[in-house]
């Protein structure tokens, strides 16, 4: 935003930006309309997008020109570049369509800057950081408050946590735990199916569903650990190749850099074929979860540890604590209030 603006235009912009974000969130899908069969994962060019969703006329948004524009060559886009979309015909040709092209063009633009801004000012230090603050606490009642040395270490471990998993992995976790919890996972899962065949006996579902349930359960891929890549020193130079060599002594400098190649590195899956086998979250997360995009459930080694599971410890005390968990995730396939039951069984 042009600094030399009256404080009347900037309150203006603001009101805009806000309106605008705003609108944005009212257009969103209730679960239940995200339940509906008009949703479907359909891979599509560069050009069919700009053409189905935004019409030829149209030339507000066109996403090949603004991810070249973004990252250069770090991207590698071309023509040809193949996108796989979440489709909704509501909301992305009528809700969407209707905010991206009617606002004023200025709008969007300062909407962009907004998150940006919002996002990078804490890194920035000085009087943008106390601003971010005090901003944290008034959405959201908190504040950063740590230690500068358990940020950047926190930092460290969210933009380059494949990095700190291969150390993590090869110098504090005890291998043997995978076996074992691949174990306890296999036991939950089987008697997980033994109790939708109590369910089909008993009348609660019929049979029809309980196979389809069955079948969902023995597709979930298991991911468990830390996916067996980021003990290869190369395969991590591989994954980070989007600019890591270009870091220095600038914290604001190399957040900027480590977001763009995290960015890139996102948008290239878009370019590559579905792998069910991804890891969404890092595997020194100490958070299991469920995808139910690729139907997976991922247990990392930052779980992997005290208090959750504990190798040597008594089963009795491992499952009551580390299979409530897996057992948990399990179930996140098939929540009433998620859209764990209306996603499908294998990502193809």
């Amino acid at each position: 935003m042009n600094p030399k603006l009256h404080s009347e235009e900037i309150e203006n912009y603001f009101n805009e930006t806000l309106a605008f974000e705003m609108s944005l969130a009212k257009s969103l899908s209730s679960i239940e309309q995200k339940r509906d069969d008009s949703w479907n994962v359909k891979t599509m060019s560069e050009a069919e997008v700009q053409n189905i969703y935004f019409g030829v006329e149209t030339k507000r948004v066109i996403f090949l020109d603004v991810l070249k524009e973004l990252f250069g060559d770090k991207g590698k886009f071309n023509d040809s570049i193949k996108i796989t979309l979440l489709q909704n015909s509501d909301y992305i040709t009528n809700k969407l369509k209707t905010i991206v092209t009617e606002d004023d063009y200025t709008i969007i633009k300062n909407y962009v800057m907004w998150r940006y801004v919002q996002f990078m000012s804490w890194h920035a230090g000085g009087k943008l950081r106390d601003e971010y603050n005090k901003f944290q606490y008034t959405i959201a009642g908190t504040a950063h408050a740590a230690e500068p040395e358990m940020i950047c270490a926190k930092l460290t471990n969210t933009v380059l946590s494949f990095a700190t998993g291969n150390i993590y992995a090869k110098n504090h976790f005890d291998v043997n735990s995978i076996e074992k919890a691949t174990s306890m996972y296999e036991n939950i899962k089987n008697v997980s199916l033994e109790r939708f065949d109590y369910l089909e006996t008993y009348g609660f579902l019929n049979g029809t569903t309980v196979d389809a349930a069955k079948t969902k359960i023995n597709k979930i891929n298991a991911l468990i650990g830390y996916p067996d890549w980021i003990l290869v020193n190369s395969s991590l130079d591989d994954y980070y190749k989007f600019g890591i060599t270009t870091l220095n002594e600038s914290h604001f400098s190399n957040m900027q850099t480590m977001k763009t190649i995290l960015v890139a590195v996102e948008l290239a899956v878009l370019q590559s074929a579905v792998d069910n086998k991804r890891w969404i979250k890092t595997p020194v997360s100490v958070d299991a979860y469920y995808d139910a995009i690729l139907n997976s459930i991922a247990i990392p080694m930052g779980a992997l540890q005290s208090p959750y599971f504990m190798p040597g410890s008594l089963d009795i005390s491992n499952y009551a604590k580390l299979g409530v968990i897996i057992a948990r995730e399990i179930l996140h396939g098939f929540n009433v209030f998620e859209i764990g039951r209306a996603s499908c069984r294998e990502r193809v």
